[in-house]
């Protein structure tokens, strides 16, 4: 497949590139916000060689591309001044809150799947081989593959983080250090011992962070709002020091007092929801998930289901979700 010409003619045919306000990609799709999504020709994006077809979710024009969408995009990215990162925040087309939800989820969790997917695979590869006996338990071996599993999920606040720091607009290793922060061992050691926890007199809520989802989320949002506001009242010379410094000193306390607690507690409720629907109607749930997914991939709305799908994976080692979507696929094949 020649990528150039394909994703040439991807940007005539979507009206030029000054009709694009922002384009990223997930697994298989190229997601156009686009001044007016009238100038895009649906009819010739679909007879071109390497596009399966067109859909528009929201505000979101979105091609179909299949596994070589990453490497479609590079060839955007090339041949026009648009990326992810410049364009990240800056669309002034108004969306409603669902599809503002949807828009945040695809792009904080897309960038991150191929690191939970390898880990996943290799988790899963340990356990068949703790199973059959290809492997002693708590062997050298079966203790480093188990690191490389697990090191992902048990991060994964990390690795959010800085996903989620691209997608807000702020600074993503000024994000990696809140996430390291709340990660840090002698913290998780603190909230181990079970002893009340306060900072300058303000309780701190006994919660760990590791493996979760939406504190972390949380923490990143209300961040990109501290750095732009301390960015603005800051000067030009003491902002290398002086933005990320009350950055830290004002979210990190901050997530640990109130905003991660909340998260947490988001998180298990979320969690707990899905485990109740299926432990009381396992069958019907399964069968009406299944039966109505591709339905909801077509609206875009699957993305709702990812982080209940990683936090679950992350806190409980399995996944309702996924079964139910691997059988609308195989209905499919």
């Amino acid at each position: 497949m020649d990528y150039d010409k394909l994703s040439k003619d991807i940007l005539q045919l979507v009206g030029g590139e000054d009709n694009v306000q922002r384009v990223i990609h997930c697994m298989t799709r190229l997601r156009f916000n686009l001044h007016d999504n009238a100038k895009a020709d649906r009819s010739q994006l679909e007879q071109l060689p390497g596009v399966m077809g067109t859909n528009i979710s929201g505000e979101q024009f979105q091609i179909i591309i299949g596994n070589d969408v990453p490497k479609v995009y590079q060839a955007i990215v090339r041949q026009s001044n648009l990326s992810d990162e410049k364009s990240a925040g800056s669309s002034s087309q108004k969306k409603n809150v669902l599809s503002a939800v949807f828009d945040v989820i695809s792009g904080v969790f897309t960038p991150i799947l191929p690191a939970i997917a390898g880990a996943g695979m290799i988790k899963g590869l340990v356990a068949l081989a703790v199973t059959f006996g290809w492997m002693a338990e708590k062997s050298q071996v079966h203790v480093i593959l188990t690191a490389v599993g697990d090191g992902a999920f048990y991060f994964l606040p990390l690795l959010l983080a800085m996903s989620a720091a691209r997608k807000f607009g702020s600074n993503p290793y000024v994000a990696a250090a809140i996430a390291a922060a709340i990660l840090h061992p002698d913290l998780t050691a603190l909230v181990g011992a079970g002893k009340p926890i306060s900072f300058i007199g303000l309780p701190v809520t006994a919660a760990t962070y590791s493996s979760t989802v939406i504190p972390i989320l949380l923490a990143i949002w209300i961040a990109s709002y501290v750095e732009k506001w301390i960015d603005r009242f800051t000067h030009a010379s003491l902002k290398l020091i002086l933005v990320p410094t009350f950055t830290l000193l004002i979210v990190v306390p901050l997530t640990l007092i109130t905003v991660g607690p909340l998260g947490a507690i988001l998180g298990e409720y979320l969690s707990s929801g899905v485990n109740y629907l299926f432990d009381h109607a396992g069958l019907v749930a399964m069968i009406l998930l299944a039966g109505t997914f591709s339905l909801i991939i077509m609206t875009g709305m699957h993305y709702a289901f990812v982080p209940i799908m990683i936090n679950n994976i992350a806190q409980n080692g399995h996944d309702y979700l996924l079964p139910a979507m691997f059988l609308a696929n195989m209905g499919q094949a």
